[in-house]
């Protein structure tokens, strides 16, 4: 591009594809000179995106009063920018379809500079400046979506500029956090979701509502939990007026927000409409419903309310499936937590556990029995039998319940009983370990096996797994963590807690110990790999197969096994010729050449190389010349013409871009196999084709 120059409209377009800054100007001056205000307005978007760039190394050596003012000049410049590509094609045309889409990709652009380059490191300093920026951009969205609705696009391409400009008022939009975090308006989401629905139906001739999901509840649900309930009510209300969206679903959602608003009446006036409304529906939430209201009577002192509803809660939970039953087990536990009287409290809570074990059969409790269960352990003698009744407790809760925890701890402590207490002093600090008190039940493990002269290794090997687990939060570095990994015999603990798995299982339980010892000890690693290989004939995943084996042959590549990975790797590529080919041929025949590098397979990691970039560009490849690995063959002379030919023909830039990759990769490896030179000097011709005699000026960014 350096080499040419020009004073017209093609060649500002020509530096305008190529994209490179400094060419810009250049292209700028020749189109205000011609009036090609269209050409401005999509080069001042380059603009932009240059103006958002941040020159990190210049950033980092700046003081904090520098650093402040370079990023708020570049978001001033940025805005500055904005402006100027709005008159520019405002200049070019008026046309409704013109600015519309125009306007978008504007948008569109700006704001992938700025998540790209900005809000990473967005603070209050300069948050100001940011935020002109964006309303800038919303404000050009609105005008985007007044000449939408004046357009004469098809209806389908209407839809999909309705869909961009109501994804940019998403509150969950993760990949965009600050516009969402600060920006989001859940009710023009909802408006523009609104007119989609609208333009769909039309043109389906069917009433078409909430088809992607956002909705009136959706508005609400980001209102409450950005902490505005009172619009949250509102929204809620609407929702349920219209009678778009389930009442189940519509009125609990108004009654928590009510709720956290402080309005407890209304809420209970909410929750009494699901009851009223389920009932004569015969329908399933009355006992969530009822749930609720109870406890709202217990925060408010009402006590004789939440008696009442506790015994409207029985007779409605009569079935004999888990949801009822887990209502019937919180309603007897409500009056016995309610009874003054002894031997009645005493029935009401033999009635609770009869109830109980009705659920011995679910593998997971409902949180909502979580105070019963509190109740329940701290009512289990300290006897040796409650051990396991606690373990199998603490394997069906849902969620982290600590006074479970805590008296399974206590228990097993005072009965000195080691393995069962420091398995739940790891699970506990395992299930902590986002928190700085996992640390401290890590150390009470290791503190009780020492000051009992306990050498078990699968304790201790279970003391330094969760240790390493739990100090992935903190401030510790990998050669920390890794120094208490290497303690941790994580083989033993996987035979150990494999005992009773299902095959699928202890095959996923071998892979988990293979990425344990990644980075540690490879030797180990590769003995949990093979023994996951072992456990393969059951599992019917070719691709998962696929990459386990090549998970070994890295593991062998890394401990010096050459001849073992020679190996390997034809035997894979074996299994791939023995297949149909498929779009992912040239790829895996491409990372089976990488393990050859360095290995002595000269002939073979060139052949394969070879029938990678052959096999990505024709797709009707015959099998038969790259059956063998080897260049050597009677086939030989055959597939080096074909290759030859191949080449000759025109491919797609990716497909380029395989070939030159591979060329990158094994050009300077020519000297170890002499007979690999006359194939490359073919790709070196084909690469050098399409760099300098076909020029294809790309936008390059």
């Amino acid at each position: 591009m350096g080499r040419i120059s020009g004073d017209n409209l093609a060649y500002a377009e020509l530096c305008l594809n190529y994209g490179a800054e400094k060419f810009l100007e250049r292209a700028e001056k020749i189109c205000y000179d011609c009036a090609a205000w269209d050409i401005l307005q999509r080069l001042h978007r380059l603009k932009i995106k240059y103006a958002l760039r941040i020159d990190f190394d210049k950033y980092l050596s700046l003081s904090e009063t520098e650093a402040h003012k370079y990023l708020s000049g570049r978001l001033i410049q940025a805005g500055a920018l904005l402006d100027e590509t709005i008159n520019f094609c405002d200049r070019h045309s008026k046309n409704p379809n013109y600015t519309a889409e125009n306007y978008l990709e504007i948008v569109t652009l700006t704001e992938y500079a700025i998540n790209a380059e900005i809000t990473f490191i967005a603070d209050e300093e300069f948050a100001a400046e940011l935020n002109l920026l964006y309303e800038k951009i919303f404000r050009l969205i609105e005008s985007a979506a007044e000449r939408v609705s004046l357009a004469t696009f098809p209806r389908e391409e209407k839809i999909r500029l309705l869909e961009k400009i109501r994804d940019f008022y998403d509150a969950n939009d993760y990949t965009a956090l600050y516009r969402s975090e600060n920006f989001s308006n859940p009710e023009r989401q909802y408006f523009y979701q609104t007119a989609i629905d609208k333009l769909k139906s039309e043109e389906e001739g069917r009433i078409i509502i909430n088809v992607s999901g956002v909705s009136l509840c959706n508005s609400a649900f980001d209102y409450e939990f950005k902490g505005d309930f009172d619009k949250a009510i509102e929204l809620y209300e609407q929702a349920y007026i219209q009678g778009t969206e389930p009442y189940d679903y519509v009125l609990p959602s108004l009654a928590r927000a009510c709720r956290k608003a402080g309005y407890i009446e209304q809420a209970i006036e909410t929750l009494e409409l699901v009851l009223k409304i389920d009932l004569e529906r015969g329908q399933n939430y009355t006992c969530h419903a009822c749930s609720e209201l109870i406890n709202i009577f217990f925060e408010e002192g009402r006590f004789e309310e939440a008696r009442k509803f506790s015994e409207k809660m029985i007779r409605y939970s009569a079935g004999r499936d888990s949801y009822t039953v887990t209502y019937q087990v919180i309603g007897w536990y409500n009056l016995y937590r309610l009874e003054l009287e002894a031997t009645t409290k005493k029935i009401f809570w033999e009635r609770c556990l009869e109830k109980f074990e009705l659920l011995g059969g679910e593998e997971n409790l409902s949180d909502s029995l979580s105070d019963f269960l509190k109740t329940y352990t701290e009512k289990l003698p300290c006897r040796p039998e409650s051990l396991p009744t606690l373990e199998a407790l603490i394997k069906r809760i849902e969620k982290i319940n600590r006074p479970i925890f805590e008296r399974a701890i206590k228990i097993s402590r005072e009965l000195n009983c080691a393995e069962y207490h420091i398995k739940f002093l790891t699970e506990y600090a395992l299930s902590l370990k986002d928190e700085a008190a996992a640390m401290n039940y890590c150390l009470e493990a290791e503190n009780f096996l020492a000051k009992n002269n306990i050498g078990d290794e699968y304790l201790h090997s279970l003391i330094y797994y969760v240790q390493s687990e739990c100090m992935s939060r903190d401030n510790f570095s990998y050669e920390q963590i890794n120094f208490v990994k290497k303690k941790c015999n994580f083989i033993l603990l996987t035979e150990k807690k494999s005992e009773h798995f299902t095959i699928t299982e202890k095959y996923e339980a071998w892979e988990e110990a293979a990425d344990f010892y990644n980075g540690i000890d490879d030797g180990k690693r590769l003995y949990c790999l093979r023994k996951a290989l072992e456990l393969f004939d059951a599992i019917d995943d070719i691709e998962k197969l696929w990459r386990l084996k090549c998970r070994i042959v890295e593991c062998q590549i890394s401990l010096g096994k050459l001849e073992e990975v020679q190996r390997a790797v034809l035997l894979l590529y074996e299994d791939l010729t023995n297949k149909n080919f498929d779009e992912s041929f040239a790829e895996k025949t491409k990372r089976l050449a990488k393990y050859l590098e360095n290995s002595n397979a000269d002939e073979e990691f060139f052949a394969l190389n070879f029938f990678a970039i052959y096999v990505s560009l024709d797709k009707e490849a015959d099998k038969k010349l790259i059956f063998l690995p080897t260049l050597n063959s009677s086939e030989n002379e055959k597939f080096f013409n074909i290759l030859k030919m191949t080449l000759e023909k025109d491919f797609a830039a990716d497909q380029i871009d395989f070939v030159n990759d591979i060329y990158e990769e094994i050009k300077s490896s020519s000297k170890l196999f002499p007979a690999a030179e006359k194939y490359l000097t073919l790709i070196e011709n084909f690469i050098f084709k399409y760099k300098f005699n076909d020029i294809d000026f790309k936008n390059r960014n």
